[in-house]
């Protein structure tokens, strides 16, 4: 199974003419799909980490597993990006919920003004001092 790229000339989306890089491989996930359950279950159930999932992966990220991870990745971002071009509901719901974080973030910057409410330090000791006096450095 493969996706064909529509050529430029045959996008809607003009600004989404570079977009499509190459098709998804979908023989790296079908080579690789018992291991790649194996792992996904291991992280469900609980006998794995995340972490140290990807841990492992990342030390080569040539990694067969790995590669059929970053695939399946792929197809479902595509699949969320196709689903927001083509359902007007969903581009409302999530510019609904995007004002709404914006609002809680005009007003954090409002109460926390200091360097646009920027720590310095990492450490907890260090953070109290500016978070009391609406000072931050």
């Amino acid at each position: 199974m493969g996706v064909r790229v529509p050529r430029r000339s045959e996008l809607s989306y003009e600004r989404l003419a570079d977009a499509p890089t190459r098709p998804i491989r979908w023989d790296v996930i079908e080579n690789n799909y018992d291991q790649f359950i194996k792992y996904a279950t291991a992280i469900r159930v609980g006998t794995a980490s995340t972490e140290a999932i990807l841990r492992r992966f990342t030390r080569t990220a040539s990694h067969p597993v790995y590669q059929a991870m970053l695939e399946v990745g792929r197809a479902q971002k595509t699949i969320s990006v196709a689903r927001y071009l083509r359902d007007r509901d969903l581009q409302r719901e999530i510019q609904e919920g995007l004002n709404v974080v914006e609002g809680w973030n005009g007003a954090n910057d409002i109460i926390f003004f200091g360097k646009s409410g920027e720590l310095s330090s990492n450490r907890r000791d260090q953070q109290e001092l500016p978070i009391r006096s609406g000072q931050t450095s």
